[in-house]
């Protein structure tokens, strides 16, 4: 199925984008543990396991990763 063109008041509407700017990505990259390695809250480090994990929660301030 194509999807349609969407109007406003007459005007086209362009389709909501699904992936992160530049900018959001960046952003990303300087407080996300993943990158870091330490809680973006209270900046203690947080441990690498093996798999890596998926999900990131601190001990120490209580900061939960609710990204997904």
């Amino acid at each position: 199925m194509k999807p349609t063109q969407a109007f406003y008041n007459g005007t086209p509407i362009a389709p909501p984008s699904n992936h992160p700017t530049i900018e959001q990505n960046m952003e990303l990259l300087d407080w996300h543990p993943i990158f870091t390695g330490r809680c973006p809250n209270c900046e203690r480090p947080i441990r690498k396991t093996t798999p890596p994990r998926s999900h990131w929660d601190c001990g120490s301030c209580g900061w939960r990763d609710d990204s997904d």
